[in-house]
């Protein structure tokens, strides 16, 4: 039996009034509440997790590769530039583009990638939304 499959039978049960006599009312809303959290709560499993750290960590790295180069494309000023558009100069990537235009194509990627990742998580909060009936007390 599944996680799922399990808050749905106690789901079934929880609050029916033979269910709470055998098991005490404070057991009954127990489980109530464990069930309320369960569906309203984004549950990964460890390999996705770290499946989507992994694909973060490797966005900042290639970001921070891509910035290095468009530095040096721009001879050293791309602090300047970045103090100008106020993005922290800190944030900064490798790669070997050829040219300002190499390295906004590389840019464009990496961001294209990131937000896949954040996709990810929107998917998982929005499934644990709609999952979640009643809001927490």
């Amino acid at each position: 039996m599944d996680v799922d499959e399990a808050v749905r039978v106690l789901e079934a049960r929880a609050g029916n009034p033979t269910f709470k006599r055998a098991v005490g009312s404070t057991v009954d809303e127990a489980v109530r509440t464990l069930i309320h959290v369960h569906k309203c709560s984004v549950c990964i499993d460890l390999d996705r997790a770290i499946e989507l750290l992994q694909n973060l960590h490797l966005f900042r790295m290639r970001m921070r590769r891509l910035m290095e180069t468009l530095d040096g494309l721009l001879k050293g000023n791309l602090a300047k530039l970045l103090e100008e558009v106020d993005i922290d100069a800190d944030m900064a990537p490798e790669g070997g583009a050829q040219g300002i235009g190499d390295a906004y194509k590389a840019l464009l990627g990496e961001v294209e990638s990131f937000e896949s990742y954040l996709g990810d998580l929107v998917e998982m909060v929005r499934g644990a939304r709609a999952k979640c009936r009643e809001r927490a007390p």
